[in-house]
């Protein structure tokens, strides 16, 4: 269970950007906690986060119930209005687009409030894992607490990150198609324009982080390998060549965020993968194709 922080409001709110801008500066310095916990904070102190100690006071029951009713009467009255813009593609597109994004909204609101409990055994498995370094970061205990936390993470977030590649999908493939409908009018276009760059952004920030977690991985793999390569080898204990050995046959395996099916890794390829889909990235990815052709035929000559 997490220990509430004693700080005030505003100090909490603006910890994480303060902690960002001391490890800017000095790139050695370990932080106090992880991203995790300052974003939980943060939704915290927004009321935004409902788990079961927020549950309890009754200024949180008021104000998840003001939102419940703020987000119901925003997404009806927008779902009845797509009915009304069905004989324009465009201004139907844009009225999609709402749609979508305030569906999304509801989906992540509901998660939190839902699965915050799970959320914080998440949170809390990773605080422990940061405060553990005495044990080593590549000890046996800390790659199998690693891996059991993304085990963990891939249950409790499946729904989440299905939703949000499916959202970012449908979201670009309207941006790019009401863009293209409207390309003669260069304001309703513009609006389709800018919205695609916010889409991709965070799909790009999610599927990083993801990479990040699949390359620590193999990162430790490749040490583990070249520990076991070395002419020391036969000089270490048995323990070591134990914990070597387990590393070894563990990383083959890379972690993954969200790798279950229909759901492939959440990492750039699925990035990239998602991008070639729309009309623009499929036309880049032909030009590409045909580039790599004729230089082919260039080296065959």
């Amino acid at each position: 269970m997490a220990v509430p922080s004693r700080d005030g409001i505003l100090v909490r709110l603006l910890e994480q950007y303060n902690v960002g801008w001391r490890l800017y500066k000095n790139l050695e310095q370990i932080p106090r906690h992880m991203t995790p916990y300052y974003s939980r904070e943060q939704m915290k102190i927004m009321g935004n986060y409902a788990n079961a100690e927020e549950r309890l006071l009754t200024r949180r029951r008021v104000w998840h119930a003001f939102l419940l009713v703020k987000l119901t009467t925003f997404i009806v009255p927008t779902i009845i209005g797509l009915t009304e813009s069905l004989d324009s593609i465009v201004e139907f597109s844009e009225d999609a687009l709402w749609t979508i994004s305030g569906l999304y909204v509801i989906a992540r609101w509901s998660f939190y409030y839902l699965k915050a409990d799970q959320v914080d055994e998440i949170v809390d498995a990773l605080e422990e894992c940061h405060h553990q370094w005495n044990v080593g970061p590549n000890s046996e205990e800390t790659q199998s607490r690693r891996r059991c936390i993304v085990d963990r993470v891939n249950d409790v977030f499946y729904n989440p990150l299905l939703t949000f590649l499916l959202a970012n999908f449908i979201l670009l493939l309207l941006c790019t198609f009401a863009a293209l409908a409207a390309r003669h009018q260069p304001l309703v276009a513009g609006r389709f324009v800018m919205t695609m760059p916010i889409v991709f952004g965070g799909l790009i920030y999610w599927s990083k982080c993801g990479d990040l977690v699949t390359q620590t991985s193999q990162d430790v793999a490749v040490a583990a390998f070249e520990a076991y390569d070395c002419p020391l080898w036969i000089t270490r204990s048995s323990t070591i060549q134990r914990d070597l050995m387990f590393l070894i046959q563990r990383a083959q395996k890379p972690l993954n965020i969200g790798a279950r099916s229909p759901l492939p890794a959440f990492n750039l390829v699925t990035c990239m993968a998602v991008s070639c889909t729309t009309p623009k990235g499929r036309h880049q990815q032909q030009q590409q194709q045909q580039q790599q052709q004729h230089k082919h035929k260039q080296s065959q000559t």
